[in-house]
This record gives C-alpha cells, sequence and structure tokens, in this order.
C-alpha cells in the first residue's frame, strides 16, 4: 500500500508546472537523499515497464531532472549507485525505442518524446561524471553496449577528457576497444557489420586522442595485433577479407611522419580549414570599403595608451594605459578590441570565427599554405580585419572595451569600471622593447612613466598572486620561437600576463556574483591535489631554462601533467587559484573571448530581459561545445605536428 502511495503522490506532484526539492521530501515524507533517489528510480521504472503509445513521457522528463538536483542537493548521496541505476533505466529506453517504435500509430512524434527523455538523462549523467570524475566505465557503456555511434560522438564532444579515463588495469578505452575490435576479427562467426562499428569507434576516439598512443597503449595494441596476424595464417575461412582489415588497422595504428603526410593532409586530417567562405569574405571586404563610425555612443580615451606584443605580431588586440591618482592608487585601463563593434553577433564572420576556436600559429618557413594571407598564421578572422581594420594599430581610432581598475598599493582592486570606448594606440611596443626600457630608461618620457607604472603594479599584483596560484597557465602564454631572445619569464611578459589574468578574473567575478545569475562563458581547470608538488618542483626548473630544446621539455613535461582547461557555464580556474576566470582579452584570436563580448553586451550594457537571458544561455551551451570540441582537434593537430616540429603553437 506504501507503494502504490507515493507512485500517487509523485505523479501528482509532477503535474504541477513548478515543485521544489521540498515538495518532494513532503510527498515522500523522507529526507535522506539516496531513499529519495531510490523511489524516484522505481517510479521511473515503473513508467517504463508500463510504456504504450500515450504514455506521457513528461513524468520521466521531470522525474530524472529532479534527480539530478538531489545530487546536488545532497553531496553524500551514492553515486556509484545512481549510475548503475541510470544505466538500467537508459537500457530500458533505448529497448523500447528500438524495439517497439514501428508500432505506434504515431512513431515520429514519438521519437521526439524519446528524445527529450534521453537528453534529460544525459543531463543527469553529466552530473555524475562532473561529481565522479570516473569516466571510463560510461564510456565503455556507451560503445560496447549501447553501440551507438552518435551519442559516443556527442559524449565526447560534451566531455573532451573524457578519454582520458582508464580502468583498474591501467588500460584507456582505445585499448579496450581495439580487444573487442580484434576479438571480432578473429572470432569463428566473422560478423562484418560488428568489425566496421568497431572500426569507426576507434577512428571516432582516435580523432579525440593524442595522435601518438601512449608507450603501454602502444605496446599492448602492436602485441595482440601480432598475435591476430600469426592466427590468421592458420584459418582459411574469410582469410583474405580478414587480412585486409588488419592491414587497414596495422596503417591506422602506425603515426605517418608529418614530412610524409603533408601539412595539407594533416589539417583536413582535423578538420582545420585555411580558406574562409565566399560570404565571409564579401561581409569583410564591405566593411573594408565602408569602415565602421568610431563615435557612436562610445567614450574616447585620450590617454597614452601601448600594446605589448612580440615582435612580428598581426593580430593586436590589447593594450594598457595606466596613471597615480591623487589618492596614490594606481588607474589601470586595459582596452581590449571590439569584435562586435564592427560586426553582428550573428554576422557570417563570426560564425566562422566561433567555428575556428582559435588562431593557430605556425613557423612561416614550415608552412607555405595555399589559401593563407600570412605565411604560418591561421586565423579564425579574414587577415584584413583582424591584422588591420580591427587590430589596435598604433596612430589608429578603433573601437575597444575599456575595463578600468582602480588598485592600491596592496594590489587589491577598490574600484571598476567597463566602458565601451574608442582609443588610439600611441606606440607599438615589443616585449623586448619594453625590457629594454626596464632595464636602460628611454627618451620617451610618456613610455618610461606608463612601463615604470606597469611594472610597481605587476611586482604588488605577483606578490598577491603568489599565496593562491600553483600553476603557471603557460598554455595560453605567447611563446614564439622566432622572438628567441625573449625568455618567457620576461619583466614584458609578465606584465602582459598579470594585466590580463586581472581583467579576466574581473569579468568573471561579475558574472559570478551577479544576483540575477547571469549565464556566461568560464575558463575551467581542475586539477588533481596529488600532482602539486610535481608541478611545483617542474615551475622551479622551467624558470630559469634558457636553452630551447631545455625549455621545450620541461613544458611538455609541465603542460602532460594536467588536464586541460575547458570552457563551462560554471566552474573554477584551480590552476591559477581562482574560483572564477574567463578568456575576453584576444577577440581577434581566440572565440571564446566573442562569446563573452556578447555576453556583456547582454548583461553589463544593458537591461536584459528573460527571453534576453534564456537566449544567451543556449548560445553559450552551444558554442561552448563547439568550441571545446575545436580546441581538441587544433591540440591533436598541434600535437601531431610538433612530434617533428617542435615549434607550433596556438593562442
Amino acid at each position: 500500500m506504501e507503494k502504490v502511495d507515493y507512485m500517487i503522490s509523485l505523479e501528482e506532484l509532477f503535474k504541477r508546472d513548478k515543485f521544489q526539492i521540498s515538495d518532494l521530501v513532503k510527498a515522500l515524507n523522507i529526507d535522506e537523499g539516496d531513499e529519495i533517489i531510490n523511489r524516484l528510480f522505481l517510479f521511473l521504472n515503473a513508467k517504463i515497464d508500463n510504456f504504450h503509445e500515450g504514455t506521457n513521457l513528461d513524468y520521466l522528463q521531470t522525474g530524472v531532472g529532479v534527480i539530478s538536483d538531489i545530487i546536488e542537493e545532497y553531496s553524500s548521496v551514492n553515486h556509484k549507485m545512481i549510475k548503475k541505476k541510470t544505466k538500467k533505466l537508459y537500457e530500458k529506453i533505448v529497448r523500447i525505442q528500438t524495439e517497439n517504435i514501428e508500432k505506434f500509430q504515431n512513431p515520429i512524434e514519438t521519437l521526439k518524446e524519446f528524445k527529450k527523455v534521453i537528453l534529460a538523462i544525459d543531463k543527469l549523467e553529466e552530473v555524475n561524471l562532473k561529481r565522479e570524475s570516473k569516466y571510463f566505465g560510461f564510456l565503455k557503456f556507451i560503445t560496447c553496449d549501447i553501440k551507438s555511434l552518435d551519442y559516443l560522438e556527442e559524449t565526447l564532444k560534451r566531455f573532451p577528457n573524457i578519454v582520458n579515463a582508464k580502468d583498474k588495469k591501467e588500460r584507456t578505452i582505445f585499448s579496450t576497444i581495439f580487444k573487442e575490435y580484434l576479438t571480432e576479427i578473429n572470432s569463428d562467426e566473422f560478423n562484418r557489420e560488428k568489425i566496421m562499428y568497431y572500426s569507426n569507434v576507434l577512428s571516432l576516439i582516435k580523432s579525440h586522442v593524442q595522435f601518438e598512443l601512449d608507450s603501454k597503449d602502444k605496446s599492448y595494441c602492436n602485441s595482440k595485433l601480432k598475435q591476430s596476424i600469426s592466427k590468421l595464417y592458420y584459418q582459411d575461412d574469410n582469410y583474405s577479407e580478414k587480412k585486409e582489415l588488419l592491414a587497414d588497422l596495422k596503417n591506422f595504428l602506425q603515426s605517418e611522419d608529418v614530412e610524409k603526410i603533408g601539412i595539407g593532409q594533416l589539417l583536413e586530417n582535423y578538420h582545420i580549414s585555411t580558406a574562409f567562405p565566399r560570404k565571409v569574405k564579401n561581409e569583410i571586404d564591405q566593411l573594408m570599403r565602408k569602415p565602421k563610425k568610431v563615435s557612436s555612443g562610445r567614450v574616447i580615451v585620450d590617454d597614452y595608451i601601448i600594446t605589448i606584443d612580440g615582435l612580428n605580431a598581426k593580430e593586436i588586440d590589447d593594450a594598457l594605459s595606466i596613471k597615480k591618482l591623487e589618492n596614490g592608487n594606481y588607474l589601470l585601463g586595459v582596452h581590449i578590441a571590439s569584435v562586435l563593434g564592427y560586426l553582428s553577433y550573428k554576422a557570417p564572420s563570426v560564425v566562422e570565427a566561433i567555428s575556428r576556436s582559435s588562431s593557430i600559429y605556425l613557423p612561416g618557413r614550415c608552412c607555405h599554405i595555399e589559401g593563407l594571407e600570412c605565411d604560418g598564421l591561421i586565423p579564425i578572422f579574414p587577415y584584413q580585419f583582424s591584422a588591420s581594420s580591427a587590430s589596435l594599430v598604433q596612430g589608429k581610432p578603433r573601437l575597444t572595451n575599456s575595463y578600468f581598475f582602480e588598485i592600491d598599493n596592496h594590489g587589491d582592486v577598490v574600484d571598476s569600471d567597463f566602458r565601451k570606448t574608442v582609443i588610439s594606440n600611441s606606440k607599438k611596443c615589443s616585449y623586448q622593447e619594453i625590457n629594454d626600457v626596464i632595464k636602460k630608461g628611454t627618451t620617451n618620457p610618456q613610455l618610461e612613466n606608463t612601463v615604470r607604472l606597469l611594472d610597481e603594479l605587476t611586482y604588488k599584483l605577483e606578490e598577491k598572486d603568489q599565496a593562491k596560484s600553483i600553476y603557471l597557465d603557460i598554455k595560453n602564454k605567447k611563446i614564439d620561437p622566432s622572438d628567441a631572445k625573449v625568455s618567457t619569464n620576461s619583466r614584458a611578459e609578465r606584465i602582459v600576463g598579470q594585466m590580463m589574468k586581472l581583467t579576466n578574473s574581473k569579468i568573471a567575478d561579475y558574472f559570478a556574483h551577479s544576483s540575477e545569475g547571469y549565464p556566461f562563458l568560464y575558463r575551467v581547470h581542475e586539477m588533481n591535489a596529488e600532482n602539486i608538488s610535481e608541478l611545483e618542483s617542474a615551475i622551479k626548473k622551467l624558470s630559469p631554462a634558457k636553452d630551447r630544446e631545455k625549455f621545450d621539455n620541461l613544458y611538455n613535461a609541465l603542460t602532460s601533467m594536467y588536464p586541460s582547461a575547458y570552457y563551462d557555464l560554471e566552474g573554477s580556474h584551480e590552476g591559477l587559484g581562482l574560483k572564477h576566470y574567463c578568456h575576453g582579452t584576444s577577440p581577434l584570436r581566440r572565440s571564446a573571448d566573442i562569446v563573452v563580448e556578447h555576453a556583456l553586451d547582454v548583461c553589463y550594457f544593458k537591461r536584459p530581459s528573460d527571453k534576453d537571458l534564456y537566449l544567451l544561455e543556449e548560445n553559450i551551451k552551444e558554442n561552448r561545445d563547439i568550441i571545446n570540441a575545436k580546441n581538441n582537434d587544433i591540440d591533436y593537430f598541434i600535437g601531431q605536428y610538433c612530434r617533428e616540429k617542435q615549434k607550433i603553437k596556438t593562442r
């Protein structure tokens, strides 16, 4: 009787438009997270077991959503139990979807309803994955039990680090699927369909991992391959077909030489485009013919402003100004090129830029690639826009977003203000030039005063920073092999690094602390505390490294210690010791920064409606997935190229 009562109470509760967890607790008369979730799963499974044409799937969708809320509310819930029950529920839904769909009068509508429920279960799984970080079992379930390539691809896009997971025997998902593949090839009942499925799975997973397998995986795969080949020589049935498949697999496992494959093929393999669509070219050409007016409600900043970049930098998207106030505090101005001052957010050029995610910088002497306007640079915008009309070139008025910070002598920000502005770069400086000014001075009094104040402030920010930050976010540093005279730890680079870090953290703080709960795209980097001591040791070794080869080795060791940073709607940047961080200071070469500029336009520079916020959140989710996926492509492209060249960088 008790079971009937709570089943009825849940059904009545789920009919409401809105309800709170407290309502659920009251309906069930239980306040234990695990027991509440058990009851919910019993309810959902009962609904599925009695599913028939006309069944309202809203109950399922609502119920799954409530479970994810319970997980967040009750931190002590049994996640292993939840994952097990989620798996069983998912299996039931997939079975009904695949076996019974043809029996329904409206199969298309029914499939749409099923999709809603599966998306809700995906969200539940996402909560579990974030909490437990135990991806292996889930990934194996998708590939070996569900056997859905579409769902696998979607999961890999949403959880880019999932492929790094290992089981208790330290095997990766790649080696596990590889074993399944070989098992099918060597089976007595030769099933080409299954073999091709696992082949496609391997290809898909391999596109999301480092091009070269780690030594353990490679050794395992090659040994299994040799065993399979030797077995085949003693089999007559389907020998030629199996041999052909094994030959393909052998080629698949071997890492091609970059020189042999060619840069063009390498770019194609990782879906990296060098040419821009015609509609993008036309849009930028039109903008060049009819430049944007620079007034239109923007504040004109007439301060002395400088840019600091590599000697050969063309996409100049950040500038600095500084002065001392009467109260002794610093007034820092960080001026960022405004992409959306020139182009609408839905413009073809912006959509294309977001799909590319990040400009890629290659050594010019190695990269004469057809379609590139500048050797060695694969930009997110056509070159004439990012390096000319929107770039903060010296002496030209440009549309910008300016971030002003009043900072005291302790390095604390006591006041801040964000403005839409027009600036003119007073002086384009290289890192080397700034380092020379610090060491030797200059005959330019405005430049000398600006550099001196920036250097002073950097020291104060660094002192404040040391207590929090245990990781140098060097993956996004401007490490330029062509600028060999500049140490990666030079004062000039540290000035730029601190000012951009401050700006990005304060932008993120604004959204994180908004009472309205504004959606936002954060830069997230969750670290494993067990490696902290190793990391600190590596950083100490990295700083004095002057030899390029020695630096590269240390850099590679350092970056491999931790999972890659990614973009999401929540999360902290533990490596920088910051609760909230974003990328908002390089919009000409990094598309996440354009999403951040759009969020500021919607939420800071105007009063958004509920509809505005809903559309913004949906857009951020969509672009988060696009950018994370493309960043993976770029990383793997660079990883393969770097095995031979060791000189590619991305910013």
